[in-house]
């Protein structure tokens, strides 16, 4: 608290990496990194279920989503990107300028202080989607926002953020910005660019859930969780378990986890 007070009254930098404002490098940020990250990627997943690529690697063999679905899709996430983020974004951004994160050139975070950083982002980001995500499966935010992201029983990686804009904040914004403002308000200094490598590596990650395949040259699966696509492609085909993103500790501490089955569920319960 006290390293809180004393940031909050420090004065903000006015000028950061390449010249420019804290403003200009979050936000700027938080739009490219987020585009390049997520469409290129959705683009690459879709052409390969369009001509039918690497069916090797396909979970659902001979499955595919509908095509009027995924154009639906498209529109939904180009307005949670579009509209939906940024109030909950800039909140982020009062939060983070407030509590010290460094926006200047000219000491960069070592290697190993970004390696730790993001490892406890993901700590943090995974145990706040899992309760999110567990808590939108009760019955009456299922029917209500949640039933929209289960549209794709058979999974696309557009559905990675393909849902509600209530949920959108929810699910995606506040657990993935949580874990750099707990590290702020801790008293460790995060770099605007440890945050930048956060954004792209959770976003690469929930396209892979969503992916449909289990590729084996995909890194993010197999980075640190091992498990891959099949434990959340599961979760979308029979709306049971796995509600965490990178681990499956709090699935298993909790006696959610199907990630090796021995019996799937009969029927899709909405």
């Amino acid at each position: 608290m006290e390293s809180f007070l004393l940031a909050s009254t420090q004065p903000s930098v006015s000028i950061g990496l390449f010249g420019l404002p804290p403003w200009a490098l979050f936000f700027g940020g938080v739009a490219v990194f987020g585009w390049l990250a997520f469409w290129p990627a959705v683009w690459f997943f879709e052409y390969c279920e369009r001509h039918r690529l690497f069916e090797r690697y396909r979970i659902q063999k001979d499955q595919y989503p509908d095509p009027a679905l995924l154009q639906k899709a498209h529109k939904v996430v180009q307005f949670n990107h579009a509209i939906a983020q940024w109030p909950a974004v800039t909140l982020y951004f009062f939060l983070y300028t407030a509590t010290g994160m460094a926006f200047h050139s000219a000491q960069l975070p070592s290697w190993y202080i970004v390696i730790l950083q993001v490892l406890c982002f993901m700590l943090v980001e995974d145990t706040l989607f899992y309760w999110a995500h567990r808590l939108f499966h009760h019955r009456a935010l299922f029917r209500r926002f949640h039933r929209l992201h289960h549209d794709f029983r058979v999974s696309s990686a557009v559905a990675s953020q393909y849902m509600h804009p209530l949920e959108f904040i929810a699910t995606g914004i506040i657990p993935t910005f949580s874990g750099p403002l707990v590290l702020l308000l801790l008293g460790w200094e995060v770099h605007i660019l440890t945050f930048w490598i956060w954004l792209v590596l959770r976003i690469l990650e929930t396209v892979d859930g969503h992916s449909g395949y289990e590729l084996p040259f995909w890194f993010p699966h197999k980075l640190l969780y091992g498990s891959g696509a099949s434990v959340h492609d599961y979760h979308h085909a029979y709306n049971k378990g796995n509600f965490a993103s990178f681990f499956h500790h709090w699935d298993k501490l909790c006696g959610t986890s199907y990630q090796n089955p021995k019996k799937a569920p009969t029927k899709h319960k909405d």
